[in-house]
């Protein structure tokens, strides 16, 4: 079998120093430690920014949706307060321009009745 041939024969034994080895250990361990650089062109950096800003903006929009829905509610009431005087001052000027379009009508009537007699009397 070519799987019992990589098997050593006998099992391998340490002759160092337990507290050497701790020692040696310590020693290279920071050099063993992956470091990864964080780069900016690395497009997981770029998913975490995309989330933490998208994670923002829901935050503001619920925040801002409150103040412009208080706002919507505010004009509205606004329009309808106007559409109500509006409607109450047309109400009651009507009589006003009922009797300034029938004196309007009388005086276009005066003015083409001069305009007639004085061509007459020419």
């Amino acid at each position: 079998d070519s799987s019992e041939s990589h098997k050593p024969d006998s099992v391998m034994e340490s002759n160092v120093d337990a507290a050497e080895w701790k020692l040696e250990v310590e020693r290279v361990l920071p050099l063993l430690k992956v470091h990864i650089r964080t780069d900016n062109k690395d497009w997981r950096t770029h998913y975490e920014q995309m989330q933490q800003h998208s994670e923002g903006i829901k935050s503001s929009l619920n925040e801002t949706r409150g103040h412009l829905d208080k706002l919507h509610q505010e004009i509205s009431r606004t329009l309808e307060k106007i559409a109500s005087r509006e409607k109450y001052v047309n109400n009651q000027l009507e009589h006003l321009l009922l009797e300034y379009r029938g004196l309007q009508d009388s005086a276009a009537e005066v003015k083409i009745y001069l305009r007639n007699k004085s061509s007459f009397d020419n």
